[in-house]
C-alpha cells in the first residue's frame, strides 16, 4: 500500500480574513479592539512628567521645612518657584495638611509666561511693623468716625463698619487687557495674593478689602509697583488703595550703627483714562518710594494721607457729603519712623532666664487619646466599628448560637456561677 509522503514544508499562513476572525471572535463573541501600543519612550515621558509635577510641589514644601521658624527669625525669607496653575490646588491641600496655612504667605501670578509663586515667611520685624501700622490706621478711622458724627451720620456709620481683615488670601481672574496677546475667552489665569494686612467693610467681607498693606525688606521699586498694579487691576478696582512700606534689610552680623536705616513708603490708587471705545482702568502711583526715615535713622518730613474713599467702594462714597469726602487721615512720617524703631527694638531683645527660676520642670502627662490628631481619631473609630461588626458576625455564625435560638426560653443552658464567695464564707465558719 502506498504511503503518503512526509511533508517538511512550513504550513501556509492562513488568510488575513481568518486572522481577523480569530483575533476578534472567541466562541462566537466579538471581542473589543485591543488598546494601542504605547512606546517605551512615551511611557518614560509620561512618568517623567508625573515626577516633575510632584517635584514642583515637593520643592516648595522642602523649602518650608528648611525654614521652620518663619516669623520668629530676624531675617525675612522669600523665594520664587515656577508652578503651573493645575498644581496650585495640590499645593494648597498639602500646605493646610502640613500646618503651614498660617505661617506661609504667597503671591501667585498665572498671567506671566511661566506661572510663578512667590513664597513669603515674614520676620519678627515684618509682623510687628505690619500690626503697628494697621493698629494706627484703625485708631485714626475711629477718630474720623467721631468727626463724621458731628455733621454726617451716614459717613460715621459706614466708617464704623470698616475693620482690619488680616491677611486673607485674595483670588482674582485676569481682566480684559488693552493690547492683550490672548484670544477672547482664554484670559482665565488665576492671580492670588496674601496681603500683610487689609481693611474691609462689613458688607463686602474680608475677600473684598478696600485697602491693603504690604511690608517688605528692601524690595526694588519695580517689584512693589507690579504688586500694587496686580492688586488694583486684577481686582477690577475693588481695591481702592495699596500702601507699601519698604524697610531696610537687617542682618544680625552688622553693627547697629553701621547699617543703612533708610525706609520708604509708597501709595497707589485706581485711575481711569477716557477712551473713545470706553474708559480704561489702570494703577496710578500717588507716591513712590518716598523716604520717611533716612540712612542714619532720623525721621523725614512728610505724612501719609488717606481718605474715606480709600476704604469704601464708590457706590457708598457717592452717598456721603462733599465735606466727608475731603476729610483725611494723616499719619506723619515721624510716627512711621517711631513704629519701625519700636519693631526693631522688640525683635532685637532677648529674654534672659530669671535668677529665681526653677532648675527643673514637670509637664503634665498626656493620655493616648489627647495625643491623637483628628485624622487619626477618625481612623481608629473606623477600625473599632469594623472590629465590633466582625465580632457580631462571628457570634451569629457560631453553631451554638443557632442551637440556643431554637431552644425555648425556659430551656436555655444555665450559666455556671462562681462558688468562691460561698466557699470563703464556709471556711470562715470552720475557723471560728
Amino acid at each position: 500500500m502506498a504511503t503518503k509522503p512526509f511533508s517538511t514544508s512550513i504550513p501556509s499562513t492562513p488568510p488575513e480574513s481568518d486572522l481577523q476572525l480569530r483575533s476578534h471572535t472567541l466562541g462566537g463573541r466579538v471581542l473589543p479592539p485591543s488598546p494601542p501600543f504605547t512606546p517605551a519612550h512615551d511611557r518614560e515621558q509620561q512618568q517623567g512628567h508625573l515626577e516633575l509635577t510632584t517635584a514642583n510641589v515637593d520643592r516648595i514644601l522642602d523649602f518650608l521645612t528648611r525654614h521652620p521658624s518663619g516669623g520668629h527669625n530676624v531675617v525675612d525669607v522669600r523665594a520664587t518657584f515656577d508652578l503651573p496653575q493645575s498644581q496650585l490646588p495640590e499645593l494648597e491641600r498639602r500646605l493646610h495638611a502640613g500646618g503651614w496655612g498660617d505661617k506661609a504667605r504667597y503671591d501667585y501670578d498665572g498671567t506671566v509666561g511661566e506661572a510663578q509663586l512667590c513664597l513669603r515667611m515674614p520676620s519678627a520685624i515684618h509682623e510687628q511693623l505690619t500690626q503697628a501700622v494697621a493698629d494706627k490706621i484703625q485708631k485714626e478711622l475711629a477718630a474720623l468716625a467721631d468727626r463724621f458724627s458731628l455733621y454726617d451720620e451716614r459717613a460715621a456709620l459706614e466708617t464704623g463698619k470698616v475693620w482690619k481683615s488680616g491677611s486673607t488670601t485674595l483670588e482674582y481672574k485676569e481682566p480684559d487687557l488693552v493690547d492683550s496677546e490672548k484670544e477672547d475667552g482664554t484670559g482665565l489665569d488665576v492671580v492670588r495674593h496674601s496681603p500683610d494686612a487689609s481693611f474691609a467693610h462689613e458688607d463686602t467681607g474680608p475677600l473684598a478689602p478696600g485697602l491693603v498693606i504690604e511690608v517688605g525688606y528692601s524690595q526694588r521699586s519695580n517689584k512693589l509697583s507690579r504688586l500694587a498694579e496686580s492688586y488694583i487691576t486684577n481686582s477690577r478696582h475693588k481695591i481702592r488703595c495699596v500702601i507699601a512700606v519698604d524697610v531696610p534689610y537687617y542682618s544680625p552680623k552688622q553693627a547697629g550703627s553701621s547699617r543703612d536705616k533708610a525706609a520708604t513708603v509708597s501709595l497707589w490708587r485706581p485711575g481711569v483714562e477716557e477712551h473713545e471705545e470706553g474708559n480704561i482702568g489702570f494703577c496710578m502711583p500717588i507716591m513712590e518710594a518716598i523716604p520717611f526715615r533716612d540712612g542714619e535713622g532720623r525721621a523725614c518730613d512728610g505724612s501719609l494721607d488717606l481718605s474715606i474713599s480709600d476704604f469704601l467702594r464708590p457706590s457708598l462714597c457717592g452717598k456721603l457729603s462733599a465735606k466727608a469726602k475731603q476729610d483725611i487721615i494723616t499719619i506723619s512720617f515721624a510716627t512711621l519712623a517711631r513704629l519701625l524703631g519700636k519693631a526693631e527694638t522688640c525683635s532685637e531683645s532677648r529674654v534672659e532666664s530669671e535668677d529665681d527660676a526653677p532648675l527643673r520642670y514637670r509637664k503634665r502627662k498626656r493620655s493616648p487619646f489627647e495625643q491623637l490628631s483628628s485624622p487619626r481619631e477618625t481612623t481608629f473609630a473606623k477600625l473599632e466599628l469594623a472590629d465590633s461588626t466582625k465580632e457580631r458576625k462571628m457570634d451569629m455564625e457560631w453553631p451554638g448560637s443557632r442551637e440556643n435560638r431554637r431552644l425555648p426560653s425556659d430551656r436555655f443552658p444555665k450559666l455556671r456561677r462562681s462558688s468562691r464567695k460561698r466557699n470563703s464564707g464556709k471556711v470562715a465558719e470552720d475557723v471560728t
